[in-house]
């Protein structure tokens, strides 16, 4: 009997992996904000693998969406004011442990000699989210809207109005990624540089910044009709390595020699991101075993749990890592020979941190629940 509960709530070791790659990814295109990438012309061979690299980490984001709809889709959320209260609550863990990070990275600075990192800074750094936290204030809003989008597609009871949902909420959000980035009054115009006064609206553009919504749609999708263990991983490696290289030869296109491109094409919600996202979480959790050594599963959830956190204190390791690694190794150029090492350093010292901010969250938890 034991051993059958033991199987039935046994975790999911794809989806922790899924987030732990997500994170990796976070800190992975970090490194290209703090080595200079974006200010040097993206010219020659090592520049085209640097933009290639940066294309395909630009999944991070998205895993972590894709992650929210696929959790979340799955829970019973009756949509009752009381079962709301109580569903609402568990994001305090959440903000618990985002106040406590910046907290700790605002009294780094501050011991570092930065005394314009007051009490004042901090609570306005919170509320701002200030620093990597910008993700933060995008999450708060979906989870507070969560239980309403999973009712939205639990009641819709077949597979052609699921997908007539989420066509729905690509062409608001993905369309104007592809229809929306270029000048179409002539053909050498289409060809010419970006010049964002000139740019011709094929479909409605005010809706992107729904993106989000559109991957919780997709999450939910992959798990109400995805069999990850029947999908052949040599296809959907082959199909992921395509879309990265063929994003990435546009965006190379389209920065004309000039500096990497940060626009609509490349955005987070964007055509190339949205399809390599989803090959990606289909190739990890195809991959994923199913069962593994009982330390090795309780090691993997430990680090997923600790992400959160971690991500928030990035910010602080990697001004930590890179105040060293622009004094020792230089630019993006000369530091893409380390760059697994600059990762890896960033990702664990901010795991470290995120461990002692998850362990202080857990105190304060447990001590307001004995007071109450």
């Amino acid at each position: 009997m034991k051993r059958n509960l033991r199987e039935k709530t046994k975790r999911n070791i794809g989806l922790d992996l899924t987030r732990i790659f997500a994170f990796l990814s976070v800190i992975s295109v970090h490194f290209f904000l703090n080595t200079g990438f974006y200010k040097i012309p993206l010219r020659g061979k090592r520049m085209f693998i640097l933009a290639t690299l940066r294309t395909s980490f630009m999944v991070c984001v998205p895993l972590f969406l894709l992650l929210t709809g696929y959790l979340v889709s799955a829970k019973k959320i009756p949509l009752e004011i009381g079962n709301l209260k109580k569903y609402y609550k568990k994001i305090i863990p959440v903000l618990l442990s985002y106040g406590i990070g910046m907290t700790v990275i605002f009294a780094i600075y501050r011991l570092r000699g930065d005394r314009s990192y007051n009490l004042q800074k901090l609570v306005f750094g919170i509320l701002g989210y200030k620093e990597y936290s910008w993700y933060v204030n995008m999450y708060i809003g979906l989870f507070l809207l969560s239980p309403f989008l999973t009712n939205i597609w639990a009641s819709i009871g077949d597979k052609k109005t699921h997908l007539a949902l989420i066509a729905v909420f690509s062409l608001l959000t993905v369309g104007p990624t592809v229809f929306n980035v270029n000048d179409l009054t002539s053909l050498k115009a289409i060809f010419a540089a970006y010049d964002d006064n000139k740019i011709n609206h094929l479909l409605p553009g005010w809706w992107y910044n729904i993106y989000p919504l559109t991957y919780f749609f997709l999450g939910a999708y992959l798990r109400t009709y995805v069999d990850f263990k029947k999908l052949r991983p040599a296809k959907v490696f082959l199909a992921l390595i395509l879309i990265i290289f063929a994003s990435s030869a546009y965006n190379i296109w389209r920065s004309h020699g000039g500096s990497f491109q940060i626009r609509l094409w490349n955005s987070w919600g964007s055509l190339q991101n949205t399809a390599s996202s989803i090959c990606v979480f289909i190739l990890i959790n195809t991959l994923a075993p199913e069962r593994v050594n009982e330390k090795i599963e309780r090691f993997l959830a430990y680090i997923s749990k600790l992400t959160f956190a971690a991500y928030i204190l990035s910010a602080l390791s990697d001004k930590l890592v890179y105040s060293f690694v622009n004094a020792n190794l230089g630019s993006v150029k000369e530091s893409m020979p380390y760059l697994p090492i600059i990762i890896l350093s960033s990702a664990t010292l901010a795991l470290a941190m995120a461990a002692g901010v998850e362990f202080l969250t857990e105190k304060i938890l447990e001590k307001s629940v004995r007071e109450k």
